[in-house]
């Protein structure tokens, strides 16, 4: 008796933490430059700053990322190391095998068949409401900016003006520059990130009558190959 109240209080933990998951939204901060040198740095939070995490690299340095949980702080130094050399002869041909065995479900599966006009509507509405959901709340970025050939400046600019009613917690302060390569300049972007509606999207995706169809013939092609 004890072990199912042990047990049904564990529960209930779980899913007050997968419900503070979905419904607290994690904030995010992008902050960098490049002027003589560059430097990028972010940071996320979450759950009212009690979890922040924070990512920084600066030219010529190693990548450093650091998270704190309640007041408890780790950081930890990123290095590059390329360990494609060293991996197990039995892992790279279980990824040859696994890599084999998509293959074989894309050729029985002509997904061409499916790229019609209402599922193309479907996945653009989706990547927008994506969009516009993850878009920043405060967004700046000043700076000067060129190209070798000042054709492909003078393009930039055309798309920068074509762009330019953007909210007012938005500043673009780019300056173009024709006399050669150049990018030099500061950005900073804050905004937040509720993972309960990027869910709603995605259902309302899944759930839409054009990728009902493909999954029901996914299920449908699995199940005749099964047999």
């Amino acid at each position: 008796m004890i072990i199912l109240w042990i047990l049904g209080y564990l529960l209930l933990f779980l899913l007050f933490i997968l419900a503070l998951t979905i419904i607290v939204p994690f904030e995010y901060v992008l902050s960098g430059e490049r002027y003589m040198y560059y430097q990028v740095q972010g940071q996320f939070m979450w759950l009212f700053r009690s979890v922040k995490g924070s990512f920084k690299k600066e030219q010529a340095q190693e990548s450093t990322f650091s998270i704190q949980l309640f007041g408890f702080r780790k950081v930890m130094d990123i290095k590059d190391h390329d360990n494609t050399s060293s991996i197990p002869v039995e892992k790279k041909e279980k990824k040859q095998k696994k890599k084999a065995t998509i293959e074989k479900k894309k050729k029985r599966m002509d997904w061409k068949a499916f790229l019609n006009r209402g599922l193309l509507e479907e996945a653009f509405g989706f990547i927008k409401e994506f969009m516009l959901h993850m878009a920043p709340e405060k967004l700046e970025c000043t700076g000067d900016f060129g190209f070798e050939d000042p054709y492909h400046t003078g393009i930039s600019c055309a798309v920068l003006s074509a762009v330019s009613p953007l909210p007012e917690s938005y500043g673009l302060y780019l300056t173009p520059h024709f006399e050669g390569p150049k990018l030099e300049g500061r950005f900073y972007i804050k905004g937040k990130i509720q993972i309960i509606v990027l869910l709603f999207y995605a259902c309302k995706l899944a759930f839409s009558k054009p990728v009902r169809k493909i999954l029901f013939q996914f299920i449908k092609e699995e199940i005749s190959y099964g047999i």
